[in-house]
């Protein structure tokens, strides 16, 4: 296929190939195997849950390619035939070969066959109260000896923080949570939250400051600070469950690193 002229020369034969490559691959069974390690797993860890099988590839957050929002997932859940794991398992698989996806990585100069997707399981939040994102130092004053603090990006359930529709605004903030008395500077307040009020209360976001702290403290040894940074920035995501609890989904250098594959 990538060695097809009329795949290359034309936009419209590459979408139809694409199309058809991702069918047969939802088409085609997963190894019996491989499912039944793949279910056991997340069964003995999460029994019935409903679960979130999301999209990793090695084609992300690169120096000059992010790939973000290029592909797909998808929830499972095992023994439920509505949400079946292995749909879930080839959904994500298939999206290598999404058409924004492959456009974008031909257009970064990525070879396609080194490009490899894994699959990352986790809890699905079907009712959060609220999501977002946050790096793990002051991108504003970065450098050594800068006021230290946290960038967060927050919004009320589901609605998107990263791309949000249009008129749609995000609580935007630096938190200073290793100031006395912890204050907060916000850029910009969601317009989905009541007047005079914010995504996250006061203990809230204390929740989340303690666990951004933690995971710059557990990848201090695996990664140094970039360059003109004192502390280590991590891109995080996370949610705040309907329990009230805060739920890391990932987290990842920030700005991306590392080459193309």
């Amino acid at each position: 296929m990538l060695a097809d002229p009329g795949f290359r020369g034309d936009g419209a034969v590459r979408k139809q190939m694409l199309d058809a490559l991702r069918a047969d691959m939802l088409a085609a069974p997963v190894d019996a195997a491989d499912l039944a390690a793949i279910e056991g797993a997340v069964g003995a860890g999460f029994g019935a849950t409903r679960m979130k099988y999301r999209s990793s590839t090695n084609a992300e957050d690169l120096e000059r390619h992010t790939g973000a929002g290029l592909y797909d997932s998808r929830a499972g859940a095992v023994g439920d035939p509505l949400h079946p794991v292995d749909l879930a398992l080839k959904t994500v698989w298939a999206s290598i070969w999404n058409v924004r996806a492959f456009e974008e990585r031909d257009h970064a100069g990525i070879d396609h066959t080194q490009v490899a997707m894994a699959v990352l399981v986790t809890p699905s939040f079907p009712d959060e109260l609220a999501n977002g994102v946050a790096i793990t130092a002051n991108i504003f004053d970065p450098a050594p000896g800068g006021e230290d603090g946290f960038f967060v990006n927050a919004q009320l359930g589901e609605a998107s923080v990263v791309q949000p529709p249009p008129g749609v605004r995000v609580d935007s903030l630096l938190y200073y949570h290793f100031h006395a008395g912890q204050p907060a500077t916000y850029y910009t307040r969601s317009n989905l939250t009541a007047p005079g009020t914010t995504v996250l209360t006061r203990a809230q976001l204390f929740d989340l400051g303690r666990a951004l702290d933690a995971i710059r403290a557990g990848f201090a040894d695996d990664y140094a600070p970039p360059p003109g940074y004192g502390a280590l920035p991590m891109d995080v995501e996370w949610k705040l469950h309907t329990d009230g609890t805060i739920w890391v989904k990932q987290a990842r250098p920030y700005p991306g690193r590392g080459t193309s594959p």
